[in-house]
Order: C-alpha cells, then sequence, then structure tokens
C-alpha cells in the first residue's frame, strides 16, 4: 500500500485511516458482496413470479371403442376433430406470496448483518490506530 523510504515521514490521519479501512479490508468488501448477493437473490425471486405463456397448436379428437353396459363394443368414431391455436397461460403466485417476502427478510438480515460487522471491523482499526499514534 506504501512505499516510504526510512528517511520520510508517513502522516495518516484520521480521515486517511477512514478511507483505507472501507476500501481495502477484506473483511468490510466481503460483507458488501454477501450484501449484493442477498438482493440479487431477492430480485431473482420477483423474476420467477411473472406469468409465463405458451403458444402453439392444439389437436383435439375423439375415435375408438366403448364397451356398453349389455356387454357389447360401440364404435364411437364421430366428426368430432378440433384444431387450432392455443394459448396458455400460468401464473405461481406461492412464488411471490411466500419466497420473494422471504428473500426480502434475508435481504434486511445481510443488510444489518454487513453494518453490524462494518462496525466491529472498524472499532478495531481504529484501536489499532490509536495504539499506534500513541
Amino acid at each position: 500500500v506504501f512505499s516510504v523510504n526510512a528517511q520520510d515521514t508517513l502522516y495518516l490521519s484520521h480521515n486517511k485511516m477512514l478511507q483505507m479501512t472501507l476500501s481495502q479490508n477484506l473483511q468490510i468488501q466481503s460483507n458488501e458482496l454477501k450484501f449484493k448477493l442477498a438482493k440479487a437473490s431477492f430480485y431473482k425471486s420477483i423474476g420467477k413470479t411473472l406469468p409465463t405463456l405458451g403458444i402453439g397448436m392444439k389437436g383435439y379428437e375423439l375415435s375408438g371403442f366403448t364397451q356398453s353396459t349389455t356387454g357389447e363394443f360401440v364404435d364411437v368414431n364421430k366428426n368430432n376433430e378440433w384444431s387450432g391455436k392455443s394459448f396458455r397461460l400460468s401464473w405461481d403466485l406461492s412464488e411471490l406470496l411466500f419466497n420473494s417476502v422471504a428473500e426480502k427478510q434475508g435481504v434486511k438480515a445481510a443488510f444489518y448483518n454487513k453494518e453490524v460487522t462494518n462496525i466491529d471491523e472498524k472499532i478495531k482499526v481504529f484501536s489499532n490506530y490509536y495504539r499506534f499514534i500513541a
């Protein structure tokens, strides 16, 4: 981080220490990434709640034999064939109601965990800073 010769004096201010803590502390960076991952998981769960649309062709026909109550087989081939366009729309609201709510709570938990551990890391850094300058 620093390139200092033996005769140089390195001035380390409180503001510089705070800036270095945020940019170079791996624990703080890890906490930020975990929070971003929780937010991405929440947005992914919202994306799963979008409706699914299916478009295609469908054919329907009744043909074959059936057995009557007397035991005889009766031909049921009729002119009842149908074919045409088919549209299907399905929407699973359980993803929206339950899973996305759970993910939202996970985002809140990750945020508070990030804040707490970042404060702990800053306390460690500044206590070492004041020990160093004392």
